[in-house]
């Protein structure tokens, strides 16, 4: 499989700290700051840390709240927020492992298109040794940094291809 430029894997993560400069700031008056996010989850404060479950489109409100009546006394922000999957073809591994120690390699093409109906997969372990098939078992015989390399053909017929550094360290067998 020829695969000039691979792309680094990367894991999705959607987590973010949201702020706002509030139009008040009281430590006397019964008012909260209160973030929605779209996905049932709040917090109080002009700064919260949130996490979303996944991808998808979010509609997110930061409001006053009164905390005697709790009750919603107007919108400080309102905004969508659309969070997607990268598109890749996503496989885990450590970042770093033993010579001679199994590791199971499974494809999993995210958010891609134009792929063929039964894409195969092909992997290139950067120690010179190179298989087919979208689940693979595989062990490096020799310590070293390597770049594991996954790749396949769309149906147009260009290659795309992704990658993920690995350190393996010598296992002390003799």
């Amino acid at each position: 499989m020829n695969c000039k430029a691979p792309k680094e894997v990367v894991d999705d993560n959607y987590c973010f700290t949201f702020f706002e400069n509030g139009p008040f700031k009281s430590d006397t008056l019964p008012y909260i700051y209160r973030w929605d996010f779209g996905d049932g989850e709040q917090a109080a404060g002009l700064e919260a840390d949130h996490c979303f479950p996944g991808p998808g489109n979010y509609h997110i409100n930061l409001n006053v709240v009164d905390t005697l009546l709790n009750e919603e006394l107007f919108s400080v922000a309102s905004y969508n927020l659309k969070l997607e999957q990268t598109s890749q073809i996503w496989f885990e591994i450590p970042d770093t492992i033993s010579t001679h120690q199994p590791i199971n390699l499974n494809a999993e093409p995210r958010k891609m298109e134009n792929l063929t109906p039964e894409p195969v997969f092909w992997w290139d372990f950067g120690d010179g040794e190179t298989r087919f098939g979208r689940n693979i078992d595989y062990q490096y015989k020799a310590a070293g940094e390597y770049q594991l390399v996954c790749s396949t053909n769309l149906a147009d017929g260009r290659t795309v291809c992704f990658f993920r550094n690995i350190t393996v360290i010598d296992s002390q067998e003799d």
